[in-house]
């Protein structure tokens, strides 16, 4: 039975070498789909003798694209492969015998489900993570790959899940605050963008990703406690804005002359600023609804299940969809 990694990447070349390094132990093939990237991230993954490394053409960001295109090339080199979907930024922490023995579990038990892991995400000091969870394997062919414009599932469904809290999947991106928040705000723009706003409960949810905000914050157990400082020993932990979610955020404003935007909860960066030094013309500037939205969320994050903040939401929420389409989105961000 062969074990395939699939993941698509854009500009990560800061942790792509120890991504690789730690996780060809576990698979047969790592299957790296690369966007255009600019910083060494397609010569260090062409390098690794267990590479098999894809173009992604595609100009704009397309999140069944890139999920298709991973998918086919694994199903072109063994149809029947157990399929692991991850991030760049999430290390899979398993020792290598129980992985094998889980894997030979699944495709015996549980050929037809999709397997979730606790999604352990790594607070910006290494000491402390919380516990979210997500679908990241497909342990046999068959399933079918959700269609949705974000936050696609990694892999093929299948019409039951199964629940696997013997492996963590540890995610880093909030190692790099700027980088994180950037890319939320990246999200927010490509959604105004495409469906004219953000509704309140995703804008609840980008700015608790954004900031790391989760309450259910816990110590790393002592035995994962090696494998995280091994790990963070090796990627680089310098912090920017300057991304190619910055890049694609002034693209978007650049070309927003109906203002989309205005609304939207981005404006916590100077972007006319920012634009105007680099001589491109923002079209559109904040609106008073949208602050005060954002000023609304920002207060009241804390107490946001009490009876009063959950009513002033519930009007948010129809005054957001009366003027425009809901955005629909899964229970987590990647």
């Amino acid at each position: 039975m062969n074990r395939f990694l699939l993941t698509p990447v854009k500009n990560e070349g800061h942790l792509l070498g120890a991504f690789l390094d730690h996780h060809a132990c576990l698979f047969d093939k790592i299957i790296i789909a690369d966007q255009g990237s600019s910083d060494g991230t397609w010569e260090i993954a062409a390098s690794h003798p267990k590479v098999v490394a894809i173009r992604n053409a595609n100009v704009a960001y397309n999140e069944n694209m890139r999920r298709q295109l991973l998918l086919q090339e694994a199903r072109k080199l063994d149809p029947s492969a157990l399929l692991v979907g991850l991030d760049a930024d999430e290390f899979m922490l398993v020792h290598e015998a129980k992985w094998a023995a889980l894997c030979k579990k699944w495709v015996t038990e549980f050929s037809n489900h999709s397997i979730e892991f606790p999604w352990m995400c790594l607070a910006p000091k290494g000491v402390e993570w919380f516990a979210l969870r997500n679908t990241f394997c497909r342990p046999c062919d068959g399933g079918h790959l959700l269609e949705m414009a974000f936050h696609q599932p990694r892999v093929p469904l299948g019409p039951e899940s199964y629940f696997c809290d013997e492996i963590c999947i540890l995610h880093l991106n909030l190692l790099w605050p700027r980088r994180q928040q950037m890319k939320t705000w990246w999200y927010a723009a490509v959604e105004a963008n495409s469906f004219g706003s953000v509704s309140i409960d995703t804008r609840r949810m980008y700015q608790r990703s954004g900031r790391g905000d989760f309450p259910n914050r816990q110590r790393v157990p002592s035995q994962y406690q090696p494998r995280v400082a091994a790990i963070l020993a090796q990627v680089d932990l310098c912090d920017t804005w300057d991304t190619w979610h910055k890049e694609q955020v002034m693209d978007i404003l650049q070309g927003d002359s109906a203002g989309k935007l205005k609304s939207a909860p981005i404006w916590d960066y100077p972007w006319q600023l920012e634009m105007a030094a680099v001589g491109r013309e923002c079209h559109t500037s904040p609106s008073l609804f949208g602050t005060l939205v954002d000023y609304w969320i920002a207060s009241t994050m804390k107490v946001r299940q009490r009876f009063v903040v959950r009513l002033v939401d519930a009007v948010l929420r129809r005054l957001s969809n009366s003027f425009s389409v809901k955005v629909k989105l899964g229970d987590v961000i990647g």
